[in-house]
């Protein structure tokens, strides 16, 4: 299981698990608590911010709250399930610890196998490019990736011709890679969202351009056929408000 949620496993290897896991509730349930005791952990130890920076396609460009890549790789090494929540609630007090054990993971996906982003993208164009959930942006959209990554993101004032459709879910950096679906002057462009830990170079595909960004403990991709990234910029970690963490993301 640490492999796997790691993402040290070969796609071969990663397959037959996600095809066990899939016929045993149990076993899923152990990774999704497994999954919050990691977000938990970066919370608890995350590093400061630093200097706000966009790096694209080895370019800079100045946005906001964004972070510039360090390189640095946070990793935490695990117990048993079972041991590990007794040392966190040990270390965070009980009552830490059943805050997130109460608290509502964000919607989980359907396991899906290994797929680039460019094989993502194909899917949900295929698709008709409707999102598997739609979320305005506000305190929900940001606590769906909390829940999920272990860090609120939020975007800022959408301009003129941008428009924010809803989330979907892949396999593309890790099981738990977010995928917002957006359209820029009515053209599809597709942002990816995982942990940086999670990442790894992918190529351009030809027609289309691909923008690297970080927020934090995040890594974002932007897929378009722009000359820059149109979307990328807005993002940015909000502070999380009294009450955020008692939204359920599973009603309207």
């Amino acid at each position: 299981m640490d492999a796997y949620l790691d993402g040290r496993l070969n796609e071969a290897e990663q397959t037959a698990f996600e095809r066990i896991v899939a016929d045993d509730p149990e076993a899923r349930a152990d990774i999704e608590l497994q999954r919050r005791i990691d977000a938990a952990l970066r919370r608890e130890f995350a590093p400061p911010a630093e200097m706000p920076t966009l790096w694209t396609n080895g370019q800079t460009f100045p946005a906001g709250q964004l972070s510039p890549p360090d390189g640095t790789v946070r990793r935490f090494p695990r117990r048993p399930v079972w041991a590990l929540a007794a040392a966190l609630a040990l270390a965070v007090t009980a009552g830490v610890y059943l805050a997130l054990m109460s608290s509502p993971p964000a919607v989980t996906p359907i396991v899906r196998q290994r797929e680039s982003f460019v094989e993502v993208r194909e899917r949900l164009l295929a698709n008709r490019f409707e999102p598997d959930w739609v979320c305005e942006v506000g305190p929900k959209f940001a606590m769906s990736v909390y829940w999920r990554l272990g860090q609120p993101l939020l975007v800022g004032a959408v301009p003129s011709g941008v428009n924010i459709l809803g989330w979907s879910y892949c396999n593309a950096l890790s099981p738990e890679t977010m995928v917002l679906l957006t359209r820029v002057d009515d053209r599809p462009v597709v942002i990816y969202v995982d942990r940086k830990e999670y990442d790894r170079s992918q190529p351009a595909p030809e027609g289309l351009r691909l923008f690297r960004g970080e927020v934090g403990d995040l890594v974002l991709y932007e897929l378009t056929q722009a000359e820059s990234p149109s979307v990328l910029p807005l993002f940015f970690k909000p502070e999380i408000e009294e009450g955020w963490k008692d939204i359920s993301i599973y009603e309207d």
